[in-house]
């Protein structure tokens, strides 16, 4: 038996504290974190190349979540959202020509950005349903 995944991704969502008890781990939590614990190289390959984001972006994850471990492929690795607008029917030329703002412009290139929104007065919220949290401050800032 072959299973592709990975443990590290996002964890399953679960609504009832009961159920995540037994859920909240993943299959490949249980395989490679507690019952392979021991030699989890053993049974287990890490695909090392991803071609799916920017390098700047790749890196952050892979020091986060892959010790370093992780490379990015050459065809993607300087890939822009400017870039990817050309591969669409519409050209960026005519999107950025009709945008004045120049902040805008400037942010098609820009890969990984990060605000700091501390003492914004932007608080986080908790969906009391799910737990998931939330901050409308934060997403108004994005559109």
């Amino acid at each position: 038996i072959v299973l592709a995944g990975d443990h590290c991704q996002l964890p399953p969502t679960i609504k009832s504290h009961i159920a995540a008890k037994k859920l909240g781990k993943t299959m490949f939590e249980r395989l490679l974190l507690d019952l392979y614990a021991p030699c989890p190289n053993m049974i287990s390959r890490m695909l090392k190349v991803q071609y799916r984001m920017n390098a700047n972006i790749a890196d952050w994850a892979s020091q986060a979540m892959y010790e370093g471990a992780l490379s990015t492929h050459s065809t993607v690795a300087d890939q822009t959202l400017k870039q990817l607008l050309l591969q669409e029917e519409s050209s960026v030329e005519n999107t950025t020509n009709s945008i004045e703002d120049v902040d805008i412009k400037e942010l098609m290139e820009t890969v990984l950005l990060f605000v700091d929104t501390a003492g914004c007065a932007m608080y986080e919220g908790t969906n009391k349903g799910s737990g998931s949290r939330y901050n409308e401050g934060e997403a108004e800032v994005l559109c």
